[in-house]
């Protein structure tokens, strides 16, 4: 049941991936997409610093979506084609944490629950959100994933969570809380005030030693940061202080 639910929430993705695939999806972009597309290329190479530009004249926290759509356009045979596939990447990697996180705590039938309410939740998000490679877009999905990931790691949600088995998901959702306050400012708020409060929590209620999956995530988190540390350091005034 569980594999079930995985195979149902990842349908749409894949589909309008093969999509993309098969017509070649090749568009002219212009605006946030040019802007993208430029930002993209440069990430390739390990030279963008910078976050997505933003109409306030600065750019948001970080380049962390460039980075992950990156492969994709190194891959497909058209810039845009290669920024759709890396949406729906994002996307459908973010479905399926949802839909594993909660198979791994509540069980397949809780995993199948959740996947039916991811699908409407796409339905209702329509197909354009899940492939167009814009910033407010893709911080929409990964932010479930994040709060799934949060609530996954606070040790009152299960008596028998220890602090290993939090700080796997706790540390993947600061990776992800990452993500999203790099790609859009507007998330920042929202991902601190829970990160703070689950720190809180796991010094009243947790115990234990990290595990694996907490230490592949703390050099996730490490080289998340990197490029944001490297263009404060370098520049001045820098994206933080304008």
């Amino acid at each position: 049941m569980g594999w079930v639910a995985v195979a149902t929430v990842a349908l749409f993705p894949v589909t309008a991936a093969a999509r993309i695939v098969v017509g070649g999806a090749a568009v002219t972009l212009y605006g946030d997409g040019a802007l993208t597309a430029i930002a993209t290329r440069r990430a390739a190479r390990f030279e963008q610093l910078l976050g997505p530009y933003s109409r306030t004249g600065v750019h948001h926290p970080g380049p962390a979506m460039f980075y992950l759509l990156a492969p994709f356009v190194d891959l497909a045979r058209s810039v845009s084609s290669g920024l759709y596939l890396g949406a729906l990447a994002i996307n459908l990697a973010a479905l399926v944490t949802i839909v594993a996180v909660v198979w791994r705590r509540a069980g397949p039938p809780a995993a199948l629950a959740a996947a039916v309410a991811l699908d409407l939740f796409v339905v209702c998000l329509g197909p354009g959100t899940l492939r167009e490679p814009w910033n407010p877009y893709l911080v929409v999905v990964p932010m479930v994933a994040f709060v799934v990931l949060w609530a996954a790691a606070d040790p009152r949600t299960d008596p028998r969570t220890d602090l290993r088995t939090g700080q796997g998901a706790g540390v993947w959702a600061a990776v992800v809380g990452s993500y999203e306050m790099q790609t859009h400012l507007a998330t920042v708020p929202v991902v601190v005030a829970l990160l703070a409060a689950l720190l809180v929590r796991w010094r009243r209620h947790g115990h234990g030693r990290p595990g694996r999956a907490a230490l592949a995530g703390v050099v996730a988190l490490v080289a998340m940061w990197v490029p944001p540390v490297v263009e404060g350091l370098r520049d001045r005034p820098n994206n933080l202080q304008a």
